[in-house]
């Protein structure tokens, strides 16, 4: 049997405000795709900002090239500014002390036909005004010595000198299986001899896995130096390395973190991040995956958690302020989350800063589409287009078809304001019936009123004035599922409606 539901929305113009209701969702912006499974769409990073233009940056990564965006204050004419030919990049922060962000990236070395992908090569390019295309950093491994990589995410002045240093990682080596991490110091010229090499600290465990993570999380013991963490999930003890910066380094670990709750199985250290100061009390905040659950590192051991017991599959997204209020905010994607029809579409959980941690999400965003994992991955990549909204990246990587070599990666880019007329190709399905604030408000002599249905049903569209007189029947009829918009123009009504 169809269902069928009547909405009756009572909108009453002269009250509403843009703080009045708390906003549950973010708006769309535009999307970018991959062409082709071999060249599919994989990462988005923020920068900072590279060009000096004081707009933040982002690089958005495909299998085969990584593109860069300059920021914007019109987001409807995204170009990219450089296209560098490598199958990873991230954000290293400023390794030379000139003020501009830097951009590492890695890419496979082919040179020897036998083994094409088992090497790769390291650059790093010095941002400015002009980016400087020659690279500034080389660095190479011998194939039979390293198979997995991971590029260290800005690890910040782990050694004192004023500037930033960098980290690369090999989680698994042909020679003996082990993990290994290079540190390398920053500074006007940049060495290809790491200044230390970190192995896993633990000889009893088997460290197929050290390094599989890394993230740099400011200065948390509050001595001058900044700290770091390295996980190691891929292990029946998992583990997270919680490492103190200094001058000479240490590579033994200052902490060793396991799993709150879960002892073994939990996969624990899969996912960690910075995720900035969600609290404003002047000290980073740091967020591990553990098995289902979400742990949020506070100062000095004290944790909070996100019970995940209805989460499916976790991804982090974090590194600004959504909604600028001043507080740092994260994601957490779950892309296994089942509809009301008990279809696998995904969701996006966002949750904002506070004095007070809250484990509760403030808004939510559901894919459409089956099986293409709307969520796995997301990205906070700073205020690109500077109106002090951080804006997001959320991924689908099956899109636009989740057979097996047909996938070509989608990402979709959303701002917490509301920034062009662009309409989403295919709309996100919202959870529950909803009335969003009508927009631009306020209006003169029209507006804009966008309502959420998780299913198609009747819909009665009506404007009452302060008395609950009704003075205008907008719409009358059936709508699918999916979020509508309808225009509504005023100057028919009486002032003060």
């Amino acid at each position: 049997m169809k269902k069928s539901t009547v909405l009756f929305f009572a909108i009453l113009f002269q009250l509403i405000a843009s703080d009045v209701f708390p906003q549950d969702s973010l708006y769309y912006v535009t999307s970018f795709h991959g062409s082709s499974f071999a060249d599919a769409l994989a990462r988005t990073s923020g920068l900072g900002d590279i060009n000096g233009d004081s707009l933040d940056d982002f690089i958005v990564t495909y299998r085969s090239h990584t593109e860069l965006y300059y920021g914007s204050e019109n987001l409807k004419e995204l170009k990219p500014a450089h296209i560098f030919k490598c199958w990873s990049s991230m954000n290293v922060g400023d390794v030379n002390g000139d003020g501009y962000a830097d951009l590492m990236t890695a890419e496979h070395d082919t040179a020897d036909p036998n083994y094409p992908y088992t090497s790769d090569i390291f650059r790093i390019y010095f941002g400015g005004k002009d980016l400087d295309t020659v690279p500034k950093f080389f660095f190479k491994f011998p194939y039979y010595f390293n198979m997995l990589f991971t590029l260290g995410e800005n690890i910040g002045d782990i050694n004192g000198d004023g500037y930033g240093d960098f980290m690369i990682a090999s989680p698994y080596n042909w020679n003996n299986g082990e993990g290994f991490i290079y540190a390398f110091s920053g500074g006007r010229t940049l060495s290809s001899t790491p200044i230390l090499k970190f192995a896993c600290p633990e000889d009893s465990l088997a460290p197929h896995s050290f390094g599989r993570q890394m993230t740099g999380i400011g200065d948390y013991n509050n001595d001058g130096f900044d700290d770091f963490l390295v996980s190691m999930p891929d292990n029946e003890r998992e583990r997270v390395y919680l490492y103190y910066g200094g001058n000479p380094l240490n590579d033994k670990p200052a902490q060793i973190l396991t799993d709150p709750i879960y002892k073994t199985g939990s996969y624990f250290g899969m996912d960690i991040r910075n995720a900035g100061d969600l609290n404003k009390d002047g000290q980073n905040e740091f967020i591990i995956v553990g098995g289902p659950n979400v742990y949020i590192y506070l100062a000095k051991d004290s944790i909070v958690t996100i019970d995940g017991s209805n989460f499916h599959s976790l991804g982090l997204g974090t590194g600004g302020d959504i909604n600028g209020d001043g507080y740092d905010d994260f994601l957490i994607g779950d892309a296994n989350y089942l509809n009301n029809q008990e279809v696998m579409v995904g969701k996006i959980h966002g949750y904002f800063g506070s004095s007070t941690i809250d484990t509760t999400d403030d808004f939510g965003m559901i894919g459409n589409d089956k099986w293409f994992r709307y969520s796995e991955y997301s990205s906070i990549i700073g205020d690109i287009n500077g109106d002090g909204y951080d804006e997001v990246f959320v991924h689908e990587p099956n899109w636009p078809d989740y057979n097996d070599r047909n996938s070509k990666g989608k990402a979709t880019l959303y701002s917490y304001k509301k920034l062009t007329d662009a309409v989403e190709e295919k709309n996100v399905s919202p959870e529950d019936f909803n009335l969003l604030q009508n927009y631009p408000n306020p209006f003169n002599p029209s507006t804009t009123i966008s309502y959420n249905m998780p299913y198609s049903g009747h819909v009665e569209l009506k404007i009452y004035d302060m008395l609950g007189k009704e003075v205008m029947n907008v719409f009358s009829g059936e709508k699918p599922a999916g979020i509508h918009k309808t225009n509504i123009n005023a100057a028919s009504l009486p002032s003060g409606i």
